[in-house]
């Protein structure tokens, strides 16, 4: 018997139904990637400009809470250290602190000259841009 293809479109579909839990269970949540994609480009704009290069770990974290960011120590180490992985930050331990330095690579991620899966594209106007300006 020769179908139609309309006919064949209009079948229920032969397979099972899909579970959208099943491929979650080794992703990351949604909200959380795009919370720290914009927590690293806020974090290197603000090297690049009012931090001038430097800063530490306890001031991001108390930084980024003041923005609504808040951060985990244990998180901001990771998001940090995927930066660094990335090339645009240079990390040195003393202590219990963490000294963190801008290169080149994350002044161009804040441009947008450069892109990383870590962090957020900036947008012109966007709401980091205004942190890449050197206080007067």
């Amino acid at each position: 018997m020769l179908r139609t293809v309309t006919e064949d479109l209009c079948q229920p579909c032969p397979r099972k139904p899909h579970d959208l839990t099943s491929n979650l269970v080794n992703s990351p949540d949604p909200f959380h990637l795009t919370m720290a994609r914009h927590q690293a480009l806020a974090i290197l704009s603000l090297l690049s400009g009012e931090a001038r290069g430097v800063c530490n770990d306890r001031i991001l974290l108390d930084w980024l809470r003041d923005w609504g960011m808040g951060a985990e120590r244990e998180k901001l180490h990771a998001l940090l250290e995927n930066l660094e992985r990335d090339g645009a930050l240079i990390l040195a331990r003393h202590a219990d602190v963490i000294v963190i330095r801008l290169t080149e690579r994350g002044d161009d991620l804040t441009k947008g000259y450069a892109r990383s899966e870590h962090v957020l594209r900036p947008l012109p106007g966007g709401p980091y841009e205004s942190l890449r300006k050197e206080p007067t």
